[in-house]
């Protein structure tokens, strides 16, 4: 189970980092998908969005579930995970700099457990499934539901030099072996409502969905003064 785990969460690190720095990942500027993408992170005060990670091992399936609301007019962002018991809380702001995470499990622990942590942050945008839009490629579309399906595959080397920057004992040409072939769905006020897409690591099967809701209705995030240790 640990190893599941483990997985699953390498392929959330993976994929939130893999636009990192490197000269393969060129960036498909000119593309609809990026342009939705500069839409709902320039030209909106606020959004939410859910990822559901399920992990799919042949003889159970583990789930992570995300729940994360983005709110940049007041340059904040916050993200509910669990999986198997254990959840993480995190607020991100980005004037001042500062994460404040919480972790709690259902199996105890030690005595951090629970409880509120502060540290600096000088990352970019936590919402890095968004920004994964910049990358795909050989893109087709369809118009239906109200909206338009488009369809392309970003390039494993792309995914296999950002896990070669996570950790330098990983052979990621082992792991990472194929395109990915991602769907995304952009709706008739151009917003991406939808992304999905279906990643085969060391045999395990990962299926990814995020949702996109509350375009400008998600409201301001607070902070509240118990993360602050106020």
């Amino acid at each position: 189970m640990k190893k599941i785990l483990y997985l699953s969460l390498v392929v959330l690190l993976v994929i939130c980092v893999s636009g990192c720095g490197k000269e393969e990942n060129r960036i498909n500027s000119d593309s609809k998908l990026a342009a939705a993408k500069k839409v709902m992170t320039e030209n909106l005060d606020n959004y939410s969005y859910d990822v559901v990670m399920t992990t799919k091992t042949g003889f159970m399936d583990v789930t992570t579930n995300m729940s994360c609301k983005d709110d940049r007019k007041n340059q904040i962002s916050y993200c509910s995970t669990s999986t198997y018991g254990v959840k993480t809380e995190d607020y991100t702001d980005y004037k001042n700099k500062t994460n404040y995470s919480k972790v709690t499990t259902a199996f105890g622990g030690d005595s951090s457990n629970g409880k509120w942590t502060t540290t600096k942050y000088n990352g970019g945008d936590t919402n890095s499934w968004i920004n994964l839009n910049d990358y795909i490629f050989d893109i087709t579309e369809e118009s239906r539901d109200g909206g338009t399906y488009y369809t392309g595959t970003i390039d494993s080397k792309k995914l296999a030099a950002a896990m070669s920057q996570m950790d330098s004992d990983v052979d990621a040409s082992n792991i990472v072996s194929d395109d990915i072939n991602i769907s995304v769905f952009i709706n008739s006020s151009n917003y991406i409502e939808k992304m999905s897409f279906t990643i085969e690591i060391m045999g395990i099967e990962e299926e990814v969905e995020i949702n996109y809701k509350g375009f400008n209705t998600s409201g301001d995030i607070v902070i509240p003064s118990e993360a602050k240790g106020n």
